[in-house]
């Protein structure tokens, strides 16, 4: 039996599954036709009676479920957008049953960078306490948090209190404890589990060996006991260790569903052998892996057995990897590589942003893309205050504009925050008493300027509430007007995921994180005949 051949057998048996007799875990490797499986398996289902609206599928990430979404309407030529990452789908059911767990509807999501400033209000309570905590300390007590949310253990400690006690003061939530509370949601609430159970009769979960522990026990509420659901992963790979991802989930479907049927797909066609051989060799070495037999390439033309090659390289230093890597970009182009179709992927941001540097440095010719760099700060500062005009109460959003605009540091803020949580409500208010206008005194000028720009904009229209803002923070003024052009004002809850930019242009050479590029679309295989 060819690779072809063999390709059409297994896939064969995955879309004729019958969901009746248990779920389906489909273990697939990189260019197996994870996609295909998925894409194809809704075809099948909607021939045997379903309609497109009975299905929802869980990605990882926000580029996974935008690229599926596009897939799925391109080949069934119909509208679907029942996909998203299962944080998302998380956050939907706590905004809708916050009460259920003593929440506001109007909670948001905590960013990197707002999540930095709890840590730093955190460090601020136990230093006017009489504790030292440094920086490094309470980054590693939140690591410990999240580990122990992630896999849905409690957790009492003088850190979880405070940082359990900023979380309710600025009304907004980590991506880690959402996924804990819909699953006590679902749990505890018979009712709830039955509804949010009931939207959806066919449900499709992708990179499965990503997920924590937290995220399979609410996969397995939101099947409600159900049958119908289809897992798809790798269990030869799994890169979210930072998100606590435990592959053991993948590994022992069997044992947590006893019904469940589990196939492998064995044929790839995307990589050429030398890519398939070299990762085979790579995986072997796990002493705890079941022994398979290595995927079979599908297209293995002369071309594509001979092109490529994966070599392993040891330096001594940043700056020998950076030579390294320069001159290997460099060769790449001068044999006419495209420069679309090169990506550095890097360890992490840190990392990866140093030896981007470091590459230019070392050849200032190089057309390279910075995918790495984070939004600019004033821009950031644009939607802190519109949030700020949208809802005075946004304790959050004042508190990064007390720092920014105001120029107050964290030992100041800190202490008119205290005054907001001991009585005052919120942090506006806060700013309005006798002790805290003696706090703001040395920064007396831009209180002011702040305070009566902010008196200025009463019932003003959005966008000339802003303007008069930048009339007084010129630094801001370029921004402010990129952000009326988009002239959206919603009050409502904003959402991480329609935050996060659109797919960039490709204009030089890509430099980004590993987790960052999972789920990407990449550029066509050098080596496809």
């Amino acid at each position: 039996m060819n690779a072809e051949e063999l390709r059409k057998k297994v896939a064969e048996k995955v879309l004729s599954h019958d969901y009746t007799e248990g779920p389906l875990l489909v273990l697939a490797g990189p260019g197996t036709g994870k996609t295909y499986s998925l894409i194809e398996t809704i075809k099948r289902q909607i021939d045997n009676g379903l309609t497109i609206v009975d299905f929802y599928t869980a990605t990882l990430t926000n580029s996974s479920a935008r690229d599926f979404e596009e897939e799925v309407q391109n080949k069934i030529d119909t509208s679907f957008d029942q996909v998203s990452t299962l944080h998302y789908r998380a956050k939907g059911i706590v905004h809708k049953y916050a009460d259920r767990v003593s929440l506001q509807k109007s909670f948001r999501i905590l960013t990197d960078a707002e999540t930095e400033v709890v840590l730093e209000d955190i460090r601020q309570d136990f230093n006017a306490l009489g504790k030292q905590l440094a920086k490094r300390e309470a980054k590693e007590s939140l690591k410990d948090y999240r580990e122990t949310v992630a896999n849905l253990k409690a957790m009492e400690s003088e850190f979880y209190k405070m940082y359990a006690a900023y979380q309710k003061f600025y009304n907004a939530l980590g991506w880690f404890d959402v996924v804990t509370l819909a699953c006590r949601i679902l749990c505890e609430n018979d009712d709830i589990r039955n509804a949010e159970s009931a939207t959806c009769s066919f449900i499709l979960i992708d990179e499965y060996q990503d997920l924590n522990p937290a995220d399979q026990e609410f996969i397995r509420l939101l099947c409600n006991g159900r049958s119908t659901f289809l897992v798809v992963g790798d269990d030869d790979q799994s890169i979210y260790s930072g998100r606590y991802a435990e592959p053991s989930g993948i590994v022992d479907f069997v044992k947590v569903y006893p019904t469940a049927t589990k196939l492998s797909l064995p044929v790839c066609s995307r990589s050429p052998s030398t890519v398939l051989d070299a990762a085979y060799r790579l995986i072997e070495r796990n002493q705890t892996r079941k022994k398979k037999p290595p995927l079979v390439p599908l297209f293995e033309t002369e071309r594509r057995t001979k092109g490529g090659m994966v070599c392993s390289v040891k330096l001594k230093s940043a700056k020998e990897e950076a030579e390294f890597l320069a001159n290997a970009l460099c060769t790449l182009i001068s044999v006419g590589v495209p420069v679309k179709e090169i990506m550095v992927l890097c360890a992490n941001r840190q990392l990866g942003l140093k030896l981007l540097e470091d590459v230019r440095s070392k050849d200032s010719g190089l057309p390279l893309q910075d995918s790495l760099t984070r939004q600019e700060e004033n821009a950031e500062v644009v939607e802190y205050l519109v949030r700020f005009i949208c809802n005075h109460s946004d304790n959050m959003a004042l508190r990064i504009l007390l720092s920014r605009l105001i120029g107050l540091n964290s030992v100041k803020i800190s202490k008119i925050r205290r005054l907001a949580m001991s009585g005052c409500s919120t942090l506006w208010d806060a700013i309005h008493v006798p002790q805290s206008i003696d706090i703001m005194k040395s920064a007396k000028k831009k209180t002011d300027i702040f305070l009566s720009t902010v008196s200025e904009t009463e019932g003003l229209e959005k966008a000339d509430a802003l303007r008069r803002f930048a009339e007084r923070y010129p630094e801001i003024t370029e921004n402010v007007e990129n952000r009326i052009a988009k002239s959206t004002w919603s009050q409502e809850p904003s959402d991480i995921e329609q935050r996060i930019s659109q797919r960039e242009s490709i204009n030089g050479i890509r430099f980004m994180t590993l987790h960052f590029s999972k789920g990407l679309v990449l550029c066509q295989s050098l080596y496809d005949g």
